[in-house]
């Protein structure tokens, strides 16, 4: 599982990719450094959820 770090902020209409491996977080890319597999490569379910726990996001593929 992996959190958006502290302090982070999304305003409405904004965009940002998530990488499970290494990187450099920016405004618009965010990295989970795992270094391990995270995504079923058959599918699976991203949900992320708002500073008040509340489900914002929840997608199958």
């Amino acid at each position: 599982m992996g959190y958006f770090p502290s302090g982070f902020t999304l305003e409405s209409g904004e965009s940002v990719t998530i990488y499970s491996g290494s990187g450099s977080n920016s405004d618009t890319e965010l990295y989970w450094g795992s270094g391990r597999a995270i995504w079923n490569n058959s599918g699976d379910t991203i949900i992320v959820t708002n500073a008040d726990g509340e489900t914002v996001i929840n997608r199958e593929y």
